[in-house]
């Protein structure tokens, strides 16, 4: 739709070249009985949304429960074979805020009993949490009031807790579920590697260096809490299926060129108040009380480095590209224009490894949080004595890119409101 030419190979063949994914819709190859995955396989359509994966990629057990496209706050979930109506009975403010949440929505507003039909689903507490809607058994009535949700809508860059920094990433204070709702830890081999940032619940943004030596489905995306150890019991996690580096990354530059990537995920992400978006910076003025996250090594325990389990966070301060070169000593590294340089001395302290592809963050005139750059190289071995700044990949100087390989718009221009009462526990 962006008239960009593509060869007849790329059409249908699994792998999003389109910013829009126009070249894998309608590919039409399955019948009538069957569902068509989104690697174009062909599996039993009798098998969709049972809790077992028949595509390769999982994808027949995506978007298992949605929104009604006929009446304004119903709910439909895919049972025996088609889109069955929810109904109310049963359904607690948990379960309600969860379907909000699942169908690609804000926070719960209300919930209550809408209209009398026939041939609704009901679902009954239980253990199962593999189940279209967790602890919950779905079974068919003869007749119900269907349940009416009315949740609110999200907002990049507005997390539900506001953030309260004071210390540093390495020594630094630990951060509260909400206050950073975009972070997301990045897995390789069954551990945490680099940070990212949510930019759109198919979409992640982080460090090209993270992702430059492996396939993309060797990669997990983990978010929705502060504690890198609760993902799989109280976040999501969810696999990598394409990656797009800059085209102007280079690793052998110093520092790394334009080292940014995206992650398309293989399936959206759920939002709801530990999972939001964060708004692009489309420019590095107006911009004001910046603050760096992390899970990168925190401390030493003499020549150890020691990694939080819990999510860290500090308040930090931009200076400008010509200082930042000079104190980088010119013929050690070239700072380029693409480049937002982070001081590096007392009160501030650097990033380390693991922090890489985390966002820089920074407030609008209106409060809004924008990501103004992405996590890319500090001091080698985090040396809190070496005070040449840390370097992140402006993201103004990207928006082109990300706008290509996304179709997405990044536009905002509503005023927000966060949230800014009592903090709850940290897991």
């Amino acid at each position: 739709s962006n008239t960009t030419c593509l060869a007849d190979q790329y059409w249908c063949d699994g792998n999003v070249d389109c910013p829009g994914a126009q070249d894998e819709e309608n590919c039409g190859q399955c019948k009538e009985d069957e569902f068509e995955c989104q690697n174009h396989e062909c599996v039993p359509l009798s098998g969709r949304c049972d809790s077992i994966s028949q595509c390769t990629d999982g994808s027949d057990e995506f978007r298992c429960v949605r929104p009604s496209t006929d009446t304004a706050g119903e709910v439909k979930v895919w049972k025996d074979g088609g889109w069955r109506t929810l109904c109310y009975n049963l359904i607690t403010s948990q379960t309600a805020e969860y379907l909000c949440s699942v169908t690609g929505r804000g926070p719960i507003i209300s919930y209550s009993q809408g209209r009398y039909l026939f041939g609704g689903y009901q679902a009954l507490p239980t253990t199962d949490t593999s189940s279209l809607i967790p602890h919950h058994e779905l079974q068919p009535v003869y007749a119900c009031s269907a349940l009416s949700l009315q949740c609110g809508s999200i907002e990049c860059g507005v997390p539900s807790l506001m953030p309260q920094t004071q210390n540093m990433v390495i020594f630094g204070r630990e951060a509260q579920n909400g206050e950073y709702p975009w972070q997301i830890s990045l897995w390789y081999s069954g551990r945490h590697i680099c940070g990212g940032s949510i930019i759109d619940p198919q979409w992640v943004l982080t460090a090209a260096h993270c992702v430059d030596f492996g396939s993309a489905y060797s990669f997990s995306v983990r978010m929705g809490n502060v504690d890198k150890n609760q993902f799989n019991v109280d976040g999501q996690v969810i696999s990598v299926s394409q990656m797009y580096e800059h085209p102007d990354y280079t690793s052998s530059s110093s520092p790394y060129y334009v080292d940014m990537a995206l992650l398309r995920l293989a399936r959206p992400i759920y939002y709801n108040n530990r999972t939001r978006p964060i708004c692009l910076a489309t420019q590095r003025a107006g911009l004001q009380n910046c603050y760096v996250t992390g899970w990168g090594h925190s401390h030493f325990e003499g020549s150890t480095a020691i990694s939080p389990d819990i999510l860290l966070e500090t308040n930090v301060q931009v200076i400008n590209n010509t200082l930042c070169q000079k104190m980088w000593a010119p013929g050690l590294t070239v700072v380029q224009d693409t480049v937002v340089c982070v001081d590096n001395r007392e009160p501030f302290s650097p990033v380390c490894n693991g922090d890489s592809g985390g966002p820089l963050v920074c407030q609008d005139e209106n409060g809004r949080w924008k990501l103004l750059g992405v996590t890319s190289r500090g001091s080698r071995g985090c040396v809190l004595t070496d005070y040449r700044p840390a370097l992140y990949q402006g993201v103004p100087n990207a928006l082109g890119w990300i706008t290509r390989i996304t179709g997405l718009s990044f536009g905002s221009s509503v005023t927000p409101n966060p949230y800014t009462g009592t903090y709850p526990s940290t897991t």
